[in-house]
């Protein structure tokens, strides 16, 4: 056997590999394209942070208001004044509240507020309209039929009616599909805690943002039995779909931006090392630049500093984030458009292509969507949006939308005011009660006698005094009671209170508060109640809807039809919000059905709806309290048995001509045969059960499949 050689390398060629990869690095930083583009970016980001300074106190307040925090101006106030510094958490209630109806909607994993369904006219493939073509004209000369005769052409609009049937069905059995893949998707990648930090910044600050689908590397893990009998782990990477929420901190819209996808917009992310190599071999990104970001802030970290970068950590928990020895390593994701004028001046040259896998040039007078990724004076990712449709992979929402405006409003913004007069109310509530707990005193120093002390009263506590100089014989010492004002203040508090109720839309008894009065002391009254703020929680519901739910659900089927390898759930189907405002529309029609239930139970509706009727009632009421029906009631058939006095179960094995008639079956009763599967013209396809074999899914797939056995 030969020696085996071994190479050994001097810590003097590491280190020179390492400065010609930098020196390799800065080259491709100082080109013109990336140099024009870096000085375009932070010419953007410069503007984009002075804008939204006045947004940023706004949600700092926010945050301060629903955890219960005086700001440093208004705490030194009423230190100056003395006395207490009570907090009322009437924002949080709120805010918890209106979280709980939200996350009890869009949260639910049984009624999912998403999903699939067909387009109105879904596509024929052309496999499909000749096989269509071909079955007509195999019938009509099986038929005897003249290829000239009208009968065909209405035979062909019956074959093409039952195709077109066939054809939807098919449709939303794909549809079905294609929602247990997104939602196995979302339960992997993340969208259960995103759609929960989201909504906790939607109701808190005046915007929420949730980003994805993103393609990130993945670790996943399988357990597989090995020969021994015994379950390993198997770990592998995997490229999977991820969604985040993005904190409206980090969000940087452009100064005159008022949709989402119309307009620059710069997300401040925080990177370990880890991260950063992470995306070392991805494409898009440049290795170099990044092995260079690694070796000047991966011991040290790097960040912008932002203005309230301390402060917002203090209120999010995050003590002392400034004294990490590791630090963070600030990155800017910049999504935006640049003009070809633009772009030809950075140095591209007006032949070369800009996007991979399409004949385009640069032209002066088109915009052209860029997404890049700065880190310090690096420059790691520039390369156009890969989106087909060129959209930010961003949606957002706001609690109270402002017609015109990016930002829009949260719950603390708009109970601001009751806060405060409640906070003030709770103040001097407390202050008062203090006060006039135990009586003042008033003392005469200057007749008190030798070493009296004055500042520690107590029980039978005895008072030496001289005689009064003046002659009046006044008491040295006087007690006197302050006012208890707490029922005046407790009036104050209460009426802000409920002026909170009315313009959050979440009064007190929607979130668990049970004393209620007036038309609340009732089911009815109450269920009404409940239904009005119901319409408030509509509303912002449909904002999400609108702007959350459905674009991002389209963004996770566009990513499906692109990257994933199942053909079976791949068709002509369109993103619906279906079920989050139905879900409280839902929970009202069964509140409705439980009472008509019961007003009918008597023997005069009875006779009027018949047992038909009150099943139909029972199955519709039961249905909305999600409980299977199919094991609780009987069907049509064996409700008319039971009214007949038959008993279902002795007919069970008994069919065939002797079986005995049962009702509304015609004839002599008895099961009937099941169809044979037989063509318009009255044969037996020929091939079927071969074709469906051997033609998977192929030409057509389901659908093809589908039209020969219809046809």
């Amino acid at each position: 056997m030969g020696a085996l050689a071994v190479r050994v390398i001097t810590n003097t060629s590491i280190q020179r590999g390492r400065e010609q990869a930098r020196q390799a690095a800065e080259a491709r930083q100082t080109e013109p394209p990336l140099t024009g583009l870096a000085a375009y970016i932070e010419r953007f980001w410069q503007a984009a942070q002075t804008a939204k300074r006045p947004v940023e106190i706004i949600m700092l307040r926010n945050l301060r208001q629903r955890l219960g925090v005086y700001d440093a101006y208004e705490l030194a106030q009423i230190r100056e004044q003395g006395g207490s510094e009570i907090y009322m958490m009437l924002t949080q209630g709120k805010c918890r509240g209106a979280e709980s109806w939200l996350r009890e909607i869009l949260c639910n994993e049984i009624d999912r507020p998403w999903g699939l369904s067909p387009t109105p006219m879904p596509d024929l493939p052309p496999q499909v309209k000749q096989a269509v073509i071909a079955a007509v004209s195999q019938q009509a000369i099986a038929a005897g039929w003249d290829v000239n005769d009208a009968r065909v052409d209405e035979l062909l609009l019956a074959v093409k009616a039952a195709a077109a049937k066939r054809i939807k069905e098919l449709a939303a059995q794909l549809a079905e599909r294609h929602e247990l893949v997104i939602a196995d998707q979302f339960a992997e990648g993340g969208w259960e805690q995103a759609l929960s930090d989201f909504i906790y910044n939607l109701v808190t600050y005046p915007a929420a943002f949730l980003k994805g689908p993103i393609k990130r590397m993945a670790r996943a893990r399988q357990w597989q039995q090995g020969p021994d009998g015994q379950w390993v782990p198997q770990v592998s990477e995997i490229i999977r779909p991820e969604w985040e929420c993005r904190s409206p901190f980090d969000l940087f819209p452009a100064p005159a931006m008022t949709t989402l996808q119309r307009g620059n917009l710069v997300d401040r992310y925080r990177f370990q090392r880890e991260d950063l190599q992470q995306m070392k071999g991805v494409e898009g990104y440049f290795d170099d630049a990044i092995d260079a970001v690694i070796e000047q802030y991966g011991q040290r970290g790097y960040s912008s500093r932002q203005l309230n970068d301390l402060e917002r950590a203090t209120l999010e928990l995050r003590h002392y984030e400034q004294q990490d020895p590791e630090g963070n390593i600030e990155a800017l994701n910049f999504w935006g458009s640049a003009s070809g004028h633009m772009m030809l001046d950075w140095g591209y040259e007006s032949g070369v292509d800009v996007e991979d896998g399409i004949n385009e040039r640069i032209d002066a007078r088109r915009e052209y969507q860029i997404e890049a990724w700065r880190i310090g004076r690096w420059t790691i990712k520039a390369q156009i949006n890969p989106d087909p449709l060129r959209r930010k992979p961003y949606s957002k929402a706001s609690f109270e939308e402002v017609a015109g405006a990016f930002w829009g409003q949260g719950l603390p913004e708009i109970i601001r005011d009751c806060q405060g007069m409640c906070n003030g109310a709770a103040r001097a509530l407390a202050n008062n009660a203090a006060v006039a707990s135990g009586p003042m005193v008033e003392i005469s120093v200057d007749r008190l006698a030798d070493g009296e002390i004055v500042t520690k009263p107590y029980p039978w506590k005895t008072h030496q005094t001289i005689s009064d100089y003046t002659g009046n014989n006044q008491p040295a010492v006087r007690f006197w009671q302050a006012n208890m004002n707490v029922q005046e203040l407790l009036t104050i508090y209460t009426a802000f209170e409920r002026i909170a109720d009315n313009v959050s839309g979440f009064p007190a008894y929607s979130y668990g508060d049970a004393k209620v009065g007036g038309a609340g002391r009732t089911s009815s009254g109450l269920a009404q109640m409940m239904g009005n703020v119901g319409r408030g929680v509509r509303r912002v519901i449909s904002a999400i809807d609108r702007n959350v739910v459905k674009p991002m659900v389209e963004a996770a089927y566009d990513f499906n039809m692109e990257w994933h390898p199942d053909a079976t759930i791949k068709g002509d189907l369109r993103a619906v919000a279906k079920g989050s405002a139905a879900v409280l529309i839902k929970a009202e029609v069964a509140l409705r059905q439980r009472e008509m239930l019961a007003a009918t139970l008597n023997p005069l509706d009875a006779q009027i709806i018949g047992p038909d009727g009150r099943a139909v009632m029972l199955r519709s009421a039961l249905k909305a309290a999600d409980f299977e029906v199919e094991d609780i009631l009987p069907d049509a058939l064996q409700l008319q048995l039971r009214t007949a006095g038959i008993d279902p179960a002795t007919l069970l094995g008994k069919t065939g001509p002797n079986a005995p008639s049962t009702p509304g079956m015609g004839g002599g009763g008895g099961t009937p045969e099941a169809p044979e599967n037989v063509d318009l013209a009255g044969q037996r396809p020929n091939g079927v059960q071969q074709r469906e074999q051997n033609q998977g899914y192929q030409d057509g797939g389901v659908v093809r499949r589908g039209i020969d056995e219809g046809v």
